[in-house]
């Protein structure tokens, strides 16, 4: 029962992901589900679920860290003016930025 609770749970994680406005968070929800779905295949000996999940997550923390730093990165090198700094900013917190 405890099991069938993990996979549920899992499930529900990447409906979860999928319905995130921001990547950042889509991210986090992605995490969430590869662990549970890593303890999912484990507890059932799913070990192929198992390495599919442990792929995902190191690329879900690759990406989710590679997001925050490259907004700073371009800024660094003058790229992008500050104006569209804020527009960036305020797309991932899911506002809209108006240019009045």
């Amino acid at each position: 029962m405890f099991v069938n609770f993990i996979g549920l749970s899992a499930g529900l994680m990447v409906v979860l992901a999928f319905y995130a406005r921001r990547q950042d968070i889509m991210r986090l929800f992605a995490l969430g589900s590869n662990v549970l779905f890593i303890a999912y295949g484990c507890l059932e000996a799913l070990y192929p679920i198992v390495l599919l999940h442990v792929i995902l997550m190191a690329l879900n923390v690759t990406r989710l860290t590679e997001d925050e730093d490259s907004v700073d990165d371009l800024t660094d090198d003058g790229q992008i003016t500050a104006l569209m700094h804020a527009e960036y900013r305020a797309a991932m917190n899911g506002i809209r930025y108006r240019i009045r």
